[in-house]
């Protein structure tokens, strides 16, 4: 028997690759899977698309618009702004228990809520925080 010979077989040598190969995809923890080439041949067969991300519903609001809504827990007025956030212009100041109409929204801004809302004397934004179903 030659060990050169059969230390050197087709056989044998495909084994020890295949193996070391196996050792090598297991140490770096891939998948031995081959992936699929995109086929670019004129076999008429056209990639399949890939599909549009899901997208995420908003969450309900509290009120909808038309709906009524009362001003409260504010312990004097509730500040109603011209644009939804906290830096915008102060517009009006209602008192507890004004009753409002909502018009728009939810917005979400700065950390809060914010409703569009029509008043007796103004229409602007409040914040969620101190508007109650009555």
């Amino acid at each position: 028997m030659n060990l050169t010979n059969s230390f050197l077989n087709p056989r044998r040598l495909a084994l020890v690759a295949l193996v070391a190969l196996a050792a090598v995809l297991a140490a770096c923890g891939s998948d031995p899977t081959p992936t699929p080439a995109p086929s670019t041949g004129s076999g008429g067969s056209q990639p399949t698309p890939t599909p549009a991300p899901a997208t995420v519903a908003e969450p309900a609001g509290r009120f909808s618009a038309g709906e009524s809504a009362v001003v409260a827990g504010t312990d004097s007025c509730l500040n109603i702004r011209a644009q939804a956030s906290i830096e915008s212009e102060v517009i009006e100041c209602l008192a507890d228990g004004t009753i409002v109409t909502v018009l728009e929204g939810p917005v979400e801004q700065g950390n809060l809520t914010w409703w569009l809302i029509a008043a007796p004397t103004v229409n602007g934004w409040a914040a969620d925080l101190y508007l109650a179903t009555p």
